[in-house]
């Protein structure tokens, strides 16, 4: 037997991991940037992150969100604004792995990590990492709903 998720149930859970104190919440997500990690797949840790560090890096708090959307699949998403990050202008630059969201300014849990399939270069104040943060769930998860009954 296969169950079918409703969209209004994958609007809840997306409104859910963005409110007031939840793991996305507005007020607390930041975005870094990595010059390394030590992929441990699902137990990986700000630990394991080699933040960047050149002349003027600092995370991000997150750009405020719009949506709930739904796409023409069903699937819901919620969309962020422009994030930017510059290279320096005093030659400290660095060339970047990936980015990351954290719930803190400094340290704090690390809620997702990207690694780049190249790695970017942020050396000169000319350079310049865009991107925008998308938050979705699959109108295609499946669900299981089975019973189990105890041994006689």
């Amino acid at each position: 037997m296969q169950a079918q998720v409703t969209t209004f149930l994958l609007q809840e859970i997306l409104a859910t991991i963005r409110a007031t104190g939840a793991p996305f919440d507005p007020a607390t997500t930041y975005v870094g940037l990595y010059t390394a990690v030590a992929n441990n797949q699902l137990a990986t840790t700000m630990a394991n992150i080699t933040e960047a560090t050149y002349t003027g890096y600092a995370r991000k708090l997150s750009s405020p969100f719009s949506g709930p959307f739904i796409d023409a699949s069903g699937n819901v998403f919620f969309q962020g604004g422009l994030e930017k990050f510059t290279g320096p202008s005093d030659g400290t630059g660095q060339n970047i792995q990936g980015i990351f969201i954290a719930n803190a300014l400094t340290d704090g849990d690390l809620l997702y990590f990207l690694d780049f399939q190249s790695l970017v270069s942020l050396l000169l104040p000319t350079d310049a990492l865009d991107f925008v943060m998308i938050f979705q769930l699959s109108a295609a998860a499946q669900w299981d709903a089975s019973i189990v009954s105890p041994a006689v």
